[in-house]
């Protein structure tokens, strides 16, 4: 269970960095295995990857191949999808009656102020984790803690004869609020990028922020 990563704020409140709901779609080759051997079945292996390619803008290519790992029960298709795109895919699922492909609630970081400030705040990477600036350190304070559903199976991912389920429930993290202002890191930013193109200044170029009556 995706635990929510703490929002960054600037000084007057502005969102820097926050995380929204997304979906992540993966298959169960095994489960798909079984489906296209099921002599009722309407779909085919060709028919599933090309639509969910098209849908997910992936490869269909490396959606055959990731069925062809029947010995599998999760291979990722699309890390993290739009919730528009996502209901595109149940739509597809729904219509086609196709068992085995899956999505599952995730979390995805956005930046509202695309680079603004982008050398001090940083970003995640793939797995949400901070990799640059203070998205990397304060990750401690800034991941929350995941949690989890356990729950009884055999070695083949079926059920077990007796029903046994366990819940952690996910712990957000904590929100950041920072000293910058983004006005005025906008007029900053936009000073020092006039500036290097005016002089040519191939190393580029460092701005402060003072207050020109105490320095």
């Amino acid at each position: 269970i995706t635990a929510s990563r703490g929002t960054i704020y600037d000084r007057g409140g502005n969102i820097l960095a926050i995380s929204a709901t997304a979906e992540t779609v993966f298959l169960s080759p095994l489960e798909l295995a079984e489906e296209l051997a099921d002599e009722e079945t309407t779909w085919t292996a060709d028919f599933l990857a090309e639509n969910l390619g098209r849908i997910l803008d992936v490869n269909p290519e490396s959606i055959l191949q990731k069925m062809e790992r029947t010995y599998s029960q999760y291979e990722v298709v699309k890390l993290r999808a739009e919730e528009a795109v996502a209901n595109e895919v149940r739509t597809f699922l729904n219509e086609n009656d196709i068992r085995g492909v899956y999505l599952v609630t995730d979390a995805k970081r956005y930046y509202p102020y695309s680079t603004l400030a982008s050398h001090i705040v940083g970003f995640v990477g793939t797995d949400n984790t901070g990799l640059y600036g203070l998205e990397a350190r304060y990750e401690e304070a800034l991941e929350g803690q995941t949690g989890l559903v356990v729950t009884a199976r055999d070695n083949a991912g079926n059920d077990m004869l007796y029903a046994y389920e366990k819940y952690y429930g996910a712990a957000n993290g904590n929100d950041l609020v920072l000293t910058i202002d983004t006005t005025v890191q906008y007029y900053l930013e936009s000073g020092l990028a006039e500036l290097v193109d005016k002089f040519e200044a191939a190393e580029g170029a460092t701005g402060i922020v003072i207050n020109v009556n105490t320095g």
